[in-house]
């Protein structure tokens, strides 16, 4: 049985599974010399690839063989398709090994070089030189290997370049809307990975009250909601729906918190979300700023009644609450009956802008 166990673990880690990736060297973007011509036996371009001399020890077509054994350092520089943080490389030496003294990583982007390995050149046979990366969280996109070739005797060859890379990284954003003054407005927290998996991630998210609360009907409690990212993918949208009003109060804020990340480790775990205030304040010189106009009745069964309009035509909406328009009339104080017979019974807004400002008023229908 403790057989059987250990298989399946080895299995699995060598699959790269639990989110890991795992990428072999795609090109060469220099080298200090070439035994082959490009693309032929003993060329740079044979240390792109999955290992194909390896684990075969000698002298072999199928790895990088420098033009001369011995003459002086040598060095080869090789890209990677998908910039990721390093956490483990393997240099696959078939010939001569234990010249490699330095090996650096180049942060994706950038020509910024870091040093991740230093070694006192010491000759074996054949070996994969193993390198764990700790402390580096950006990205990268080649690594330079730097060898002591007159160290070590005889051609020092390099088969293949593997870079293994931790799970991805999901983080939130903070974000900031307008409320809004009825119906519903969506805000939009961006999620994302710091680079694409291999894959399938997900990351679950919820709401939390902050200064701005579901009992006050801010917005949309969101309970346990997953986001799912394919494969290559690496932004996906956490929506909540903000409810508007037409009440003065300051910007409140509630938090959108990630949760139950798989194939995938927590960056940012919690982001925050801003409902920036856009009423008009009452004031001593407009006392009606909110509710300038009144209406009757209310609840309203066929006809609603507007009074306070002036005699200049002014437009006049009503809106259902989920923020749809129903009905656009032009009004003023000679023509203020607004025929609501084909509205069915439930709450609704009757929103009119008077050339300065938007104003609503909350109404029912039986």
């Amino acid at each position: 049985m403790k057989k059987f166990v250990f298989l399946i673990l080895f299995s699995a880690s060598a699959l790269g599974l639990f989110g890991q990736k795992e990428q072999w060297a795609d090109s060469v973007i220099a080298y200090s010399s070439s035994f082959g011509v490009p693309y032929y036996f003993w060329s740079a371009e044979q240390a792109l690839g999955a290992n194909n001399a390896w684990p075969s020890c000698g002298d072999i077509v199928y790895a990088w063989a420098s033009s001369t054994p011995d003459a002086t350092r040598e060095f080869l520089v090789v890209h990677f398709e998908t910039p990721a943080p390093p956490e483990k490389i393997e240099i696959y030496e078939s010939w001569n090994a234990g010249a490699i003294d330095t090996v650096y990583v180049r942060k994706a982007g950038t020509n910024m070089w870091t040093e991740v390995y230093q070694a006192t050149a010491s000759g074996v046979p054949c070996q994969i030189l193993t390198i764990n990366v700790a402390g580096i969280a950006f990205n990268i996109d080649a690594i330079r290997i730097a060898i002591n070739s007159p160290a070590v005797l005889n051609w020092n060859e390099i088969d293949a370049v593997k870079l293994t890379s931790p799970p991805p990284v999901v983080s939130i954003s903070n974000k900031s809307i307008f409320e809004g003054n009825a119906g519903i407005t969506k805000i939009k927290l961006n999620v994302s990975l710091n680079y694409p998996s291999d894959s399938i991630v997900t990351v679950k998210f919820h709401t939390e009250d902050g200064t701005a609360t579901i009992a006050d009907n801010d917005y949309t409690q969101i309970v346990n909601r997953k986001l799912t990212f394919n494969p290559g993918q690496t932004s996906k949208k956490a929506t909540i729906n903000i409810i508007g009003d037409v009440v003065d109060e300051p910007n409140d804020q509630f938090y959108v918190v990630l949760s139950n990340p798989q194939n995938s480790t927590i960056g940012n775990i919690s982001g925050t979300a801003t409902i920036k205030d856009d009423d008009l304040p009452r004031t001593d010189n407009n006392l009606d700023a909110i509710h300038p106009i009144s209406i009757w009745p209310n609840p309203a069964t066929d006809v609603l009644h507007i009074a306070g309009l002036s005699t200049e035509m002014v437009a006049i909406e009503i809106i259902d609450i989920q923020g749809r328009k129903l009905l656009t009339k032009m009004a003023n104080s000679l023509n203020s009956d607004i025929d609501i017979s084909t509205l069915e019974s439930g709450i609704y807004l009757l929103s009119y802008y008077n050339g300065l400002e938007l104003n609503t008023i909350r109404f029912m229908v039986d």
